[in-house]
């Protein structure tokens, strides 16, 4: 089953109890974060289910700026940026964020771009799905974000 960018899709199989089809088959749809999907096979995870999170609690890993984990030449991310704007202004609703909890910090894994182009259209909610590596983090994000 293809599954889309499309946050409708997602929350319809998220509410049937059907989080990892949609986790699994969003990260592999069109080949589309396929490391991810492989990296979240590696060891037990700890999830907390999409909600609504406020935008500002979210630390990119991937853009144009020097200091980005994940290095994308400005032109690419421009490009892809402003398709996903124009697609927002027509109504897209974009598929939820994909972001780990460690040592006190988000971090979007899957949807920097995504994310990015709700910040600048003004948007400071967002469907986000969160992952720790154990228990104790796991613990402190849900303290975090029950504040």
């Amino acid at each position: 089953m293809e599954i889309r960018d499309d946050l409708r899709e997602a929350l319809q199989l998220i509410q049937k109890g059907q989080f990892e089809k949609w986790l699994n088959g969003f990260l592999l749809s069109d080949n589309k974060n396929k490391g991810l999907f492989e990296g979240l096979k590696k060891q037990k995870r700890y999830w907390i289910e999409p909600f609504e999170m406020e935008l500002h609690m979210l630390r990119r890993t991937c853009g144009p700026e020097k200091e980005m984990e994940y290095l994308e030449y400005k032109e690419i991310w421009d490009k892809i940026t402003k398709k996903m704007k124009i697609d927002l202004n027509k109504g897209w609703k974009p598929a939820p964020l994909i972001v780990t909890f460690k040592s006190g910090i988000f971090t979007i894994a899957d949807g920097n771009h995504r994310a990015e182009v709700l910040r600048s259209s003004g948007v400071m909610q967002y469907w986000t799905c969160i992952w720790t590596d154990n228990k104790k983090d796991y613990k402190r994000a849900m303290e975090i974000l029950k504040k």
